[in-house]
């Protein structure tokens, strides 16, 4: 292979001329890259403290919430428990996002454009995911509140049914 540094602007060059010139990669060619997942420990603060954030924004924009994936589980089973976990979760009914609470909660998060399915944001590092659904999911009808240290949470009810189907919402 022949190694040219620039191309001549009045020259016409042919498919195979290119090839010679110019080195495209191919899928093959390239270095298998192995991601490595990175492993990180959220401690009990750094989901305490998101879970209170999140609260403070979607009640600020005026919108239920409901605390639902491992932490509300933790939060069922013990008064005051040391959380543990990889992110917050929470499920917001589409119909609580109006014009207004959603205007509210898209500059409360730096949001761009039309509210999906899923927000996936964080506080602090610590991943924060936002479930918005439309479906009318019995368990999301009534929900339990409990206490967490000063300030009420609701969660799914009954809790149970809403944890065999956490997978499929």
């Amino acid at each position: 292979m022949t190694t040219q540094t620039s191309l001549q602007s009045n020259k016409t060059y042919t498919q195979d001329q290119l090839k010679e010139i110019v080195f495209v990669p191919s899928k093959e060619s390239l270095p298998k890259i192995e991601r490595k997942e990175e492993i990180t420990s959220l401690t009990h603060t750094d989901l305490h403290d998101t879970l209170l954030y999140i609260q403070d924004v979607l009640e600020r924009s005026q919108i239920p919430f409901i605390v639902v994936g491992d932490l509300a589980r933790q939060m069922l089973r013990e008064d005051t428990p040391t959380l543990v976990g990889d992110k917050v979760e929470v499920v917001v009914l589409r119909k609580y996002i109006t014009e207004s609470t959603g205007s509210f909660l898209k500059t409360f998060l730096r949001l761009v454009g039309d509210i999906e399915d899923k927000i996936e944001t964080d506080y602090n590092n610590t991943p924060i995911v936002i479930h918005v659904i439309d479906k009318d999911y019995p368990f999301f009808r009534n929900p339990d509140t409990r206490f967490y240290y000063i300030t009420e949470f609701r969660f799914p009810n009954p809790f149970e049914d809403y944890w065999k189907e956490k997978d499929n919402i």
